[in-house]
């Protein structure tokens, strides 16, 4: 049986969706994250949400988030090992740095060929 067990929203930008799926907890997050002409306050306070959504989930419990982040990760994985799995193209611009950056102070590592 699968079932919505709450969602929240964090602004306009960002909701956590807990799901029971066959007897697991699924946490699936969706994001947009500002776009890179927006002020500096903007993204921070999107970066800070993001990081007490993730709060919200224990430790072991499923995750998924999806979205659209507004970065460019670039193919150059080097200090990112560990969340970058060397699949993108072209240069890491700023905002991608800090898509990297949440997600090695957030501990969501690289598992397998899925990141």
């Amino acid at each position: 049986m699968e079932s919505v067990v709450t969602v929240t929203r964090k602004g306009d930008r960002i909701m956590l969706i807990k799901l029971v799926i066959e007897g697991n907890i699924v946490n699936i997050i969706s994001a947009y994250a500002p776009q890179v002409v927006l002020e500096d306050q903007t993204k921070r306070d999107f970066w800070e949400q993001m990081d007490e959504i993730l709060q919200e989930i224990p430790v072991g419990e499923n995750l998924v988030i999806g979205g659209d982040f507004n970065g460019h990760g670039g193919i150059d994985k080097l200090g990112y090992e560990r969340v970058h799995g060397g699949y993108g193209f072209g240069d890491k611009n700023e905002a991608g740095e800090s898509i990297l950056n949440f997600a090695l102070a957030s501990g969501l590592i690289r598992r397998g060929r899925n990141i």
